[in-house]
């Protein structure tokens, strides 16, 4: 699964926040700045967070 978040400052967008949740075991080794492709879209790890159990984690991206 994958979401994105606009963050706004008077109604203007600032910055566009892509985070995408994977089994740990599949994506959670990846660190700053590793490059990724999600659907054709190239994106750079901002940060990578265990979640629950550890078994899944969310990637924090940014687009190329």
């Amino acid at each position: 699964a994958s979401d994105v978040y606009k963050r706004q400052a008077d109604g203007v967008v600032m910055t566009t926040d892509y985070m995408l949740t994977a089994k740990t075991t599949d994506l959670g080794a990846l660190i700053f700045d590793a490059a990724l492709t999600v659907n054709g879209d190239a994106y750079k790890v901002r940060s990578t967070r265990k979640i629950d159990d550890g078994s899944f984690c969310i990637l924090s991206l940014m687009k190329n």
